[in-house]
């Protein structure tokens, strides 16, 4: 599957998507071999008629939500999984569902004083990646994905050896530039957590990841309309909104232009 098509269930899809794959082979459907531009509710329904999931092309119309992703094609894993309504109905897991997620248990391995100077490093790096990321899409131009993985790599091990370091820094820099120290913070905090919770190290790099990244469309948005106070009228909150399926496309064109770092679908799920 390239990168640019999520799979998702007919329920994520509306009008706008473009279906590019489908469950079956395009000849046993009555649907064109070159892809399904959904323009009304019918289409919809015609392709619920034929199809449990499909593929959809981010970039040559609207992402599906993401919670209606399916991210595996083992049996019985429904997109609806995300659907925080059904999500409801279910029963409590009778064991705790964090111990459940837990791959190891990290250990301190330096003591704060020796480690801040390397979290400061890591976190310069990132922040020198992410900052070259804003000045590139600003003028139109890829983002370099390999340069901004190299920084969360740093960022993670520092982490996983003492996290306080780095959750001191990002303290610190709290009062720097909105943009960038809220995706710095959101970042660290994701690592953070996923150390918490045991997870492998390879798991922690895509939330680090995703954390840096997850407000990315918003560089595409007019900034006087990101800084605004007070209410936002309809046209206003449907654009903000937009930034979602915005990031969608700016991340995975990228990826997919990219020679090196390929971004994992989970990152881009995020």
């Amino acid at each position: 599957m390239e990168l640019s098509e999520v799979k998702t269930s007919i329920d994520g899809l509306t009008i706008g998507m473009f279906v590019s794959r489908l469950d079956r082979p395009w000849i046993k459907t009555p649907f064109s071999l070159q892809g399904v531009k959904i323009e009304t509710k019918e289409d919809i329904d015609k392709l619920r008629s034929y199809c449990s999931y499909v593929y959809v092309d981010v970039e040559k119309g609207t992402a599906p939500n993401p919670r209606y992703w399916i991210l595996s094609s083992k049996p019985n894993t429904a997109a609806t999984m995300f659907d925080p309504e059904q999500q409801k109905s279910k029963p409590a897991p009778k064991d705790n569902e964090y111990t459940k997620l837990r791959k190891t248990t990290y250990q301190v391995t330096s003591n704060m004083n020796d480690e801040i100077k390397s979290a400061k490093e890591a976190c310069d790096k990132m922040g020198e990646g992410f900052s070259d990321l804003l000045g590139d899409l600003s003028k139109g131009r890829d983002i370099d994905l390999e340069a901004v993985t190299s920084g969360i790599t740093d960022m993670v091990d520092s982490i996983v050896r003492n996290p306080s370091a780095l959750s001191w820094i990002v303290h610190l820099k709290k009062h720097d530039e909105y943009t960038y120290s809220r995706a710095l913070g959101t970042s660290v905090w994701c690592a953070t957590f996923g150390r918490h919770l045991g997870l492998e190290k390879n798991t922690i790099t895509e939330l680090a990841l995703g954390g840096l990244l997850l407000d990315i469309g918003k560089t595409k948005i007019p900034r006087e309309l990101i800084y605004k106070l007070g209410l936002l009228d309809d046209d206003e909150e449907k654009q903000i909104h937009s930034h979602v399926d915005l990031g969608i496309k700016i991340l995975a064109r990228a990826s997919a232009n990219s020679p090196f770092a390929k971004l994992p679908l989970n990152v881009l799920q995020m």
